[in-house]
């Protein structure tokens, strides 16, 4: 079950002491100025294995001395209640109803998974208690910014170093990513399609955020720039049209706060950025070819030309429709031992959330997904009405999160942000869900204008 190689003891031991030195920061007073250098360093998982990212670890420590141990320190005039506890309740369930289906040479990896997964739940309840008032969210923002700009230098020197590969210290888990062949740019979540919904949703809160404060907006711009040409690089056809989703939505919503007039800025803003930084990409790197796949995509039925296992995947399903296979679909080449692979097994991810979901946790686990989903939006709901007495930056928030929640559900049609590569992007959601959900520690005395 256990294989550690001199490269995963020396990560442990690392990661141990890491662990330690932040638990005992965090129980002393450290706890909020930690929990800010985790979000920042979301994407960046310094030392990742099969066994998990010193992200993950970083997040249970934290985690036990922020929720339990030092709450007054992060959160002093939020309630102590638990927001969507019977939902996450709800998904575990599903998880260890579908861990009985599990084959016997996937269940270290299914266990492994279910630690990743729960931290998740960890940091989604860290960002809730983190807000306060309205300071905390500009603090969230702030941190998700100087996130972005450093997946931006990212993407810059995975363009500079081109499809090279480079590892710190000979040691394979510390490499820098490689990029793919096909000439996509995979930033630091290590996938197109999860890299190009990241710079989508960073394009709506950096819009939002310069529409709403007194926040740089050359700078801003700039940066909504950078994330355009990344999402160029990265060739992913559904972020792109993601993307156009995002601005109608965010016109539409906003239109009457924004106007006409702006609104019509707003389009010959976004046009000019999407030429130029296309024109940039497509002139000057290797990250070339989103409009010739746009161009070249053909449809059998509903199926894209790059999806067609999705019926094969719909006929595993009805295998065990209501609990699933297992909660974590694993592949082939993750597996130690090939001869131990069973027979009829999937051998590749559907890139499809929900068809991932039924797979692997059945029409069981889409409910309580769907659970989630219906609360969260409740609270968004909620959250809406009682605002609106606020100022332009927090009356507007709930509207915020509900593009960026049509977002996601409308781009996880081609990939699945579940997948256990994901942790790094799935604590990227824990941390924007969290936040979000935090709009009803707010009280009502927070009214002051930016």
């Amino acid at each position: 079950m256990f294989n550690l190689s001199s490269s995963h003891l020396i990560q442990l031991l690392i990661g141990g002491g890491c662990g330690i030195l932040l638990f005992i920061f965090a129980t002393i007073g450290f706890g909020r100025f930690f929990y800010k250098i985790l979000i920042i360093i979301i994407p960046f998982q310094f030392i990742s294995s099969k066994y998990g990212s010193i992200n993950m670890v970083l997040t249970y420590v934290l985690g036990a001395s922020i929720l339990f141990l030092s709450q007054p320190v992060v959160n002093k005039k939020a309630g102590g209640n638990w927001p969507l506890i019977f939902s996450f309740f709800f998904i575990i369930l599903s998880f260890f109803v579908s861990l009985s289906q599990t084959p016997a040479v996937f269940l270290s990896k299914n266990l492994f998974y279910f630690i990743s997964f729960f931290s998740n739940i960890i940091l989604f309840y860290m960002s809730y208690k983190f807000i306060s008032d309205e300071n905390d969210i500009h603090t969230i923002f702030k941190c998700l910014f100087i996130c972005n700009l450093l997946v931006i230098l990212y993407c810059i020197i995975q363009l500079i170093v081109g499809f090279g590969e480079f590892q710190f210290l000979g040691i394979k888990e510390f490499s820098f990513i490689q990029n793919r062949a096909d000439n996509r740019l995979l930033g630091p979540f290590n996938a197109p399609g999860i890299t190009a919904e990241y710079l989508v949703i960073q394009c709506i809160l950096l819009a939002y955020y310069s529409l709403t404060t007194n926040f740089y907006k050359k700078s801003v711009f700039i940066l909504i720039f950078c994330n355009v040409a990344a999402l160029v690089g990265t060739g992913n056809r559904g972020g792109f049209i993601s993307f156009f989703l995002a601005f109608f939505l965010f016109i539409y919503l906003f239109r009457k706060e924004i106007g006409v007039l702006t609104s019509i800025k707003l389009g010959i803003i976004v046009f000019f950025i999407l030429v130029s930084s296309s024109f940039l990409m497509i002139k000057y790197t290797d990250f070339n070819v989103i409009y010739q796949r746009i161009l070249g995509t053909t449809m059998k039925g509903i199926t894209p030309d790059t999806r067609s296992g999705w019926p094969y995947v719909v006929e595993k399903i009805k295998e065990k429709p209501l609990i699933g296979h297992c909660p974590n679909m694993v592949m082939k080449s993750e597996i130690d031992n090939i001869t131990k692979w069973p027979k009829k097994e999937i051998d590749f991810y559907p890139h499809n959330l929900y068809l991932y979901i039924l797979y692997t946790t059945g029409l069981f686990g889409l409910l309580a997904y769907i659970t989630f989903m219906i609360r969260f939006l409740f609270i968004i709901k909620k959250e809406n009405k009682r605002l609106l007495c606020y100022n332009n930056f927090l009356s507007n928030l709930p509207r915020l999160a509900l593009i960026v929640f049509i977002i996601i559900l409308f781009d996880q049609m081609k990939v699945e942000a579940l997948r256990s590569g994901f942790s790094d992007y799935q604590h990227y959601l824990s941390c924007i869900f969290g936040m979000f959900a935090g709009l009803k520690n707010i009280s009502n005395t927070e009214t002051s204008s930016l």
